[in-house]
């Protein structure tokens, strides 16, 4: 928006000259009376035009492409002079000041001496009038005359301010356009506008009167000049909007040919929310959802009885006083995330649930393989869940038998994965597991390799004697470094057997079938038959 400062105060020097009189510029219109003939001598003496000089400040008028200026003077109805200066910074009569926001221009004047009526009209150069003044003034002959005058602005349009209420204006769809988030009364101010756009600021010309015919808006007078109170609909499903006019000064709001007012206002359309709370929800606890009509700010806006419905459970009812509707429901059993909407009268709104797990409830740890050798590994997986089954990311720990060694290898949405190593150590071997207060145990059961009787590279529990020669078999089992003896060396008439570190020797007595069994220190024992026929000794 330009912005003229009005009103604008014109200084008027008219020196009157001394001296000889001067003959009229061409183009001015003089009061001089005819010339009487000289047979008929003058009952009066004649008038002798004076000049002056009209030295006028124009504020602003350097910006101006073209501008001109117009000076009337007349006795009654009766034009004496007419004159039209340019008023541009181009002019050969006018000087911009160092700032280049003002003019002084200075004319030559011939006028009658005499009390006239003088009319000042400031117009652009589309020939707009954007400011005038009238008044009288007296030229007296050889005598400096200084006149005053102050142009009034003359108005062309208006523009509307909403002086309070900030937080419920924002910028609409247009240069002078305010949307308002909410209905009820604004104060308002009204400010004129001449024809190239810029603001009047002669206090003697205001708006006296606002205008709108647009449904639901209403137009009081308040305190201050120029100043009204605005009365606005609440808002509604589609958007309210509203036009204003100024009537002319003298007119009221029945003025058929009023100034258009650029600011055009809107109430800006409800909307529906959605809100849920607690946003995040655990497994199979219950959430509200709180539907909520909202300005297109996000104010609450009290729509009361309004029907509304809810995406669960086939909820729905009527909005309250402030303008909401609330229902609740419990979350699923698992979790994700589960979309909410809400409607009303045509509007929709949506809103977002998360659902995650619940409390640890069960702890669990299996091994795999449960049962393994001395240098064997196996493979612990510990699971924490809450009540549904679902996992819960807690922390667990491990603490393994004596000599045992642990290491964790993975964890993954509660679920822990760990290397469990025996460490050559046999029996039942205890993993304890604990996360909190959760506590479990599993168990892995460590074998020692087995005892075997061996000959020429094959694991016998039988073998036949056909013969009278002794036989050496090797006593062997992996992982074990002591000794074998005898649990039952068998029936001395049939076979002796004797063990020498970890070989047995067997020698045939007589023809018979016995059986010898061999232990190692850890009670592990391993059994052979032996046959002999005739003089022979079977192994097996």
């Amino acid at each position: 928006m330009n912005t003229r400062v009005l009103p604008l105060t014109l200084a008027a020097l008219l020196l009157g000259a001394c001296g000889a009189p001067t003959a009229p510029t061409p183009g001015e219109v003089s009061t001089l009376p005819p010339t009487t003939p000289p047979a008929d001598p003058p009952t009066t003496p004649p008038v002798t035009p004076t000049t002056a000089t009209l030295r006028v400040v124009v504020p602003h008028a350097a910006t101006q492409a073209a501008a001109t200026l117009t000076l009337s003077l007349r006795t009654g109805d009766t034009s004496v002079l007419a004159k039209t200066f340019s008023v541009t910074s181009a002019a050969a009569e006018c000087t911009p000041d160092p700032q280049n926001t003002t003019l002084t221009c200075t004319y030559a004047l011939t006028v009658d001496p005499g009390t006239f009526t003088a009319d000042l009209a400031a117009s652009n150069a589309a020939g707009d009038v954007l400011s005038r003044a009238t008044t009288t003034v007296t030229f007296a002959a050889r005598q400096d005359t200084s006149v005053n005058l102050t142009l009034s602005g003359v108005p062309a349009s208006a523009l509307l301010a909403l002086t309070d209420r900030e937080d419920d204006l924002g910028p609409g769809n247009g240069p002078d356009a305010l949307d308002l988030d909410l209905g009820g009364a604004y104060a308002a101010r009204v400010s004129l506008l001449d024809a190239d756009g810029f603001l009047i600021l002669d206090p003697d010309v205001t708006a006296t009167g606002l205008c709108t015919t647009s449904e639901g808006f209403g137009v009081a007078p308040a305190d201050g000049a120029a100043s009204f109170t605005l009365t606005t609909p609440t808002p509604d499903l589609t958007a309210r909007a509203a036009t204003f006019t100024v009537p002319r000064a003298g007119h009221d709001c029945t003025d058929d040919t009023p100034l258009p007012v650029a600011t055009t206002l809107r109430v800006t359309p409800l909307r529906l929310g959605l809100t849920v709370t607690p946003a995040t929800v655990t497994v199979g606890e219950r959430y509200t959802a709180t539907a909520q009509y909202l300005s297109t700010r996000g104010r609450n806006v009290a729509v009361s009885g309004k029907i509304v419905s809810l995406s669960f459970g086939g909820a729905f009812g009527r909005t309250d006083t402030n303008g909401a509707f609330s229902g609740n429901t419990a979350a699923p059993t698992t979790p994700g995330s589960v979309n909410v909407s809400a409607s009303s009268q045509g509007l929709t709104a949506g809103a977002t649930v998360t659902v995650v797990a619940g409390p640890a409830a069960n702890l669990s740890a299996t091994l795999d393989p449960s049962t393994v050798y001395l240098d064997e590994k196996s493979t612990l997986t510990t699971s924490v869940t809450d009540r549904y089954g679902n996992a819960v990311s807690d922390a667990v720990t491990v603490t393994p038998a004596t000599g045992m060694i642990v290491t964790r290898t993975g964890e993954s949405g509660g679920v822990g994965t760990f290397e469990v190593d025996p460490n050559l150590r046999a029996g039942q071997r205890y993993v304890f597991v604990q996360s909190g207060l959760l506590q479990t145990a599993a168990v892995l059961n460590v074998r020692r390799y087995p005892l075997t009787i061996t000959q020429g590279g094959a694991d016998l529990t039988r073998h036949d004697f056909t013969s009278s020669e002794p036989q050496s078999f090797l006593l062997a089992e992996k992982l074990y470094t002591g000794g074998f003896s005898f649990v039952n060396s068998g029936d001395p008439n049939v076979a002796v057997a004797v063990i020498d570190g970890s070989t047995l020797t067997v020698t045939p007595v007589n023809a018979g079938e016995t059986t010898l069994t061999i232990k190692d220190a850890y009670n592990q024992w391993h059994t052979l038959t032996v046959s002999v026929t005739g003089l022979a000794v079977t192994v097996r």
